[in-house]
């Protein structure tokens, strides 16, 4: 017998591939209708089979996407539409609630491959993401979360991200920032003139030089700049402490791998599952033994706030130089937000 249902999907649930997800359900069990953000969450209209239906509805509940966190489901009968298809609909910014507004996620295994592969269009591009990794909150200039309200409105997709953009079998089908290094924004070194040194592959390759020369650079990532030097030199972790006026206060560590994290501190089952999380957040750790890295990270302390590289700028960075262990502490002089804006870079740093 068929039916036809209305599921009201709320909790976290945009910009975490969501609607892509409840597209594939559509074709797996043969059912037709729409899925639609609005601003009380996900909506889906899904006609077809009874039992089909309820295969549908058990699969949402239980096998969500990796970054999505259901809080509530409600499940109404409704009138069939006869639906010819399943379709994803334009959002509505319509609902009585305010949507949970999507974390940024760690770039995911599946596109740090892709990013290593030479025959790959998007190798070693530092902006390459899916439905499941890449910038969200920190791109949204309003909601419901689709590319039309976020940053990326401006970088129009060319023939192949909207081919992939498209496509219901794609893992970045209603991704919303997909790009690549043809339509997508792209990596510059500047001086403090701002004068471009280099762009691209070769600024990324630059920025690790003068980090191994204990220069101290701006680098801006999703959300803001840090103030980024090789952890190894002191001097140039001293001059980070100047430039932030913090003189006694820990410093937050970016590790190159789960290895070296390791070398350093002691990482327990638990630790590691949090290090190596979507969110990728810092972690305090116990430090080994000390003489390891210069006193001045972490002061009078047995711990070190350590963190893996979440962005493919970051793991870039990381690449082809003898760099594993960087200072990455955030731009901002105490008390004032993260910068983000270019212009405010020169504040910071004035090593290059």
């Amino acid at each position: 017998m068929h039916e036809a249902l209305k599921i009201i999907v709320k909790g976290k649930v945009q910009g975490v591939g969501f609607r892509p997800f409840v597209y594939s359900l559509s074709r797996k069990y043969h059912l037709n209708g729409t899925v639609q953000n609005n601003l009380d969450g996900v909506v889906i209209h899904a006609e077809g089979d009874q039992r089909q239906l309820e295969q549908m509805v058990k699969e949402l509940k239980l096998s969500p996407p990796k970054l999505a966190k259901i809080s509530e489901i409600t499940v109404h009968h409704v009138q069939r539409a006869n639906y010819k298809k399943f379709t994803i609909a334009e959002s509505q910014k319509k609902g009585d609630s305010v949507p949970w507004v999507p974390a940024d996620a760690a770039v995911c295994e599946q596109c740090s491959k892709k990013m290593r592969d030479p025959q790959n269009r998007r190798y070693q591009y530092p902006f390459i993401n899916c439905t499941q990794c890449g910038p969200r909150y920190t791109m949204i200039n309003h909601l419901p979360y689709d590319r039309p309200g976020t940053t990326m409105a401006r970088f129009e997709m060319c023939p192949d991200c909207r081919a992939e953009y498209e496509d219901p079998s794609n893992r970045r089908h209603h991704a919303e920032p997909v790009c690549c290094p043809t339509c997508g924004p792209i990596v510059t070194l500047l001086n403090q003139t701002g004068e471009s040194l280099a762009e691209n592959q070769p600024a990324i390759a630059r920025t690790a030089e003068l980090l191994e020369q204990g220069c101290v650079i701006a680098v801006k990532g999703i959300g803001g700049y840090h103030l980024v030097c090789d952890a190894y030199q002191e001097s140039a972790v001293g001059r980070i402490r100047l430039r932030k006026n913090r003189p006694q206060r820990p410093l937050a560590l970016m590790v190159k791998s789960l290895a070296v994290a390791k070398k350093f501190c002691h990482i327990s089952r638990r630790e590691e599952e949090i290090l190596t999380s979507p969110e990728m957040p810092i972690v305090i750790l116990q430090q080994r033994r000390e003489g390891m890295l210069p006193d001045n990270i972490s002061p009078g302390l047995s711990t070190l706030g350590i963190m893996l590289p979440y962005t493919p700028l970051h793991h870039l960075l990381f690449e082809n130089n003898r760099l594993e262990c960087l200072v990455m502490t955030s731009a901002n002089p105490s008390g004032l937000p993260m910068p983000y804006k270019n212009q405010l870079r020169r504040a910071f740093t004035n090593d290059v």
